[in-house]
């Protein structure tokens, strides 16, 4: 019954410092995964591969392509996309890589499909810019601290935005 999705953390603590080794200026994401096959090549609506509130969140999008949402603070993000089409054939894996560091002048964030590189951000902002499709990101800010759980597979345990295919592997470090 309802839509299906795996939980990280609680929601009354930060899931990404649960485990003693809490994500601030540095992260890796690292996820293998298989998308359902489609015929015509085009979904009839966006999927959430993973989805944290105010925080981060990778779709695939109704083109087969992909869009990364990292925020700094609650009202501010960048957004990084891909222009691979991701097979929608029920058959081939895909491994997605993001690399963040918060600490470098330009190209903080980073979106791979496949081992290549998609879209990087662009020169570091030196200013807080409150807008969700920033294209450079905040200098040494870290990512944005919270209590909000992240879920694997959809958008929210009681949403229908899942993503239908097949998880292998989703490493956050």
């Amino acid at each position: 019954t309802g839509s299906p999705a795996i939980t990280i953390g609680t929601g009354s603590a930060d899931p990404l410092a649960s485990t003693g080794y809490a994500v601030t200026d540095e992260m890796t994401i690292n996820f293998h995964f298989t998308p359902d096959a489609d015929a015509d090549g085009v979904l009839s609506a966006a999927q959430k591969i993973f989805f944290s509130t105010q925080r981060f969140y990778l779709e695939l999008q109704t083109d087969a392509t992909l869009k990364y949402v990292q925020y700094w603070d609650t009202n501010s993000a960048i957004t990084l996309t891909s222009s691979t089409i991701l097979p929608l054939d029920g058959a081939t894996p895909t491994n997605i890589m993001v690399t963040f560091d918060a600490n470098l002048t330009s190209g903080n964030v980073k979106l791979f499909v496949n081992g290549k590189l998609e879209d990087l951000t662009g020169e570091a902002l030196t200013a807080d810019n409150t807008s969700t499709t920033n294209t450079g990101w905040y200098f040494q800010q870290e990512i944005e601290h919270n209590n909000n759980e992240i879920f694997v597979g959809n958008q929210y345990v009681d949403t229908n935005v899942e993503f239908l295919g097949r998880m292998e592997e989703l490493v956050i470090y």
